[in-house]
């Protein structure tokens, strides 16, 4: 009985699943570029939403003028089609905002997992990792 080995945890539970430091740096230069690529997405959505924003700004400037000086029916309804684009561009400039900060919490969360992958690389112990190579010769 004592050569049986009995397991409790869930079914296709991996045991013991070592990375090699080959492979750890890898999946955290994987993290690196995708962070850089995430920050470019999120300035991207910046420059964007700060477009939309002046944009927003000059048409809402355009509809006060208009509605301070209209005569006629048809100057106001020019401006309340400007309010319209004006309320329109707030709207994207507020989801091109959301998206950029969709992007920045995803880029502090790869870093998080850069921190941890990379104390799991300093915490690996020479000597273990001998043990672990000498076991698998003998077998």
């Amino acid at each position: 009985m004592p050569d049986e080995l009995l397991h409790y945890g869930v079914k296709g539970m991996h045991w013991g699943i070592r990375r090699t430091p080959e492979q750890l740096q890898r999946k955290i230069s994987g993290l690196e570029r995708r962070n850089t690529s995430l920050e470019k997405r999120a300035s991207q959505m910046d420059v964007r939403s700060a477009s939309y924003k002046t944009r927003s700004a000059k048409y809402e400037r355009r509809q006060l003028k208009k509605e301070a000086y209209a005569i006629s029916e048809r100057a106001l309804r020019s401006a309340r089609k400007l309010r319209f684009k004006s309320n329109k561009m707030k709207i994207k400039s507020a989801q091109f905002e959301l998206r950029a900060a969709k992007a920045r919490d995803r880029i502090q969360k790869n870093e998080r997992l850069m921190k941890s992958l990379d104390s799991k690389m300093k915490d690996l112990d020479q000597s273990v990792v001998q043990l672990g190579a000498d076991y698998l010769k003998d077998s």
